[in-house]
C-alpha cells in the first residue's frame, strides 16, 4: 500500500476509532501493566517471555472484566454491570486498532529526495533487467 494510501487509512481508523477506543485503552489499561509486570519480573530465558505474557493476559484481562462488571452492576444496576462486561473486550479491540492507527501516523513522511532516489533506483533495476519502463507498464493496463 502507498504511503499515502496508508496514512489516509490511518487517519480515517483515528477518527472511527477514537472514542471507544480511548474508553478501552482506559479499562483495559490496569490488566496491561499486570501483564507487563509479570513478565517482566519472572522471565529468565528469552523464550519465556511470550508464555507468561500470553498465560498472565488469559487471567488478567478477563478477571478484570469480570470485576468491572459486577462494580458496574453494584453501583448502577444489573444491565449496566452486564453492559460493562460485554463493551470491555470490544472497546480493548478499539484501543489496538487506535493504538495501530498512530503508530502509522508517527512515521516520519518520505521525503521528496527519497522517492526521487526510489524512482531513479527503479528505473535503473529495471534498465539493468531489461523490464519495461513504469510508465509503459500503467499505460498498457
Amino acid at each position: 500500500m502507498a504511503a499515502a494510501a496508508q496514512r489516509s487509512r490511518a487517519w480515517f481508523e483515528l477518527a472511527l476509532n477514537l472514542p471507544l477506543g480511548m474508553v478501552g485503552a482506559v479499562l483495559n489499561l490496569v490488566p496491561y501493566q499486570i501483564t507487563g509486570w509479570v513478565t517482566r519480573r519472572f522471565a529468565r530465558t528469552p523464550d519465556e517471555p511470550a508464555t507468561y505474557m500470553l498465560l498472565t493476559a488469559l487471567l488478567a484481562f478477563p478477571a478484570f472484566w469480570l470485576a468491572l462488571g459486577v462494580l458496574g452492576a453494584l453501583l448502577a444496576g444489573p444491565i449496566t454491570g452486564a453492559l460493562v462486561c460485554a463493551l470491555a473486550p470490544l472497546t480493548g479491540c478499539l484501543a489496538l486498532r487506535l493504538h495501530a492507527a498512530l503508530r502509522v501516523l508517527r512515521q516520519p513522511k518520505p521525503t521528496r529526495g527519497l522517492v526521487l532516489d526510489r524512482l531513479a533506483l527503479g528505473a535503473r533495476i529495471r534498465e539493468m533487467t531489461g523490464l519495461p519502463a513504469a510508465a509503459s507498464i500503467r499505460s498498457a493496463s
